[in-house]
């Protein structure tokens, strides 16, 4: 509210245009005409857009990701021990 206020005090006492103020503070131009034009009750708040429900499309009951690589990696290791150490990758 802090800087709302020091806003419009630029604005309306020291005659300084948006764009000049915005330069003084860093902020936004068009952060700077929505404070001064529009109706501001307190500090600005972060508004969430409403989240839409997807259905849940993991192979696995749980987290997910983690039963898919320890399933994996179990896979990658019990595939490692049949072939021979010379013929193994790395």
């Amino acid at each position: 509210m802090d800087m709302i206020g020091r806003i419009r005090h630029l604005h309306a006492r020291k005659n300084k245009s948006e764009r000049e103020i915005a330069r003084m503070t860093g902020l936004s131009c068009n952060t700077v005409a929505k404070w001064l034009h529009g109706e501001v009750n307190g500090p600005p708040k972060y508004r969430r857009s409403e989240q839409r429900s997807t259905p849940s499309c993991r192979p696995w009951p749980g987290d997910g990701k983690i039963e898919f690589q320890s399933v994996y990696v179990s896979a990658q290791i019990s595939v490692d021990t049949i072939i021979p150490a010379r013929s193994r990758a790395g």
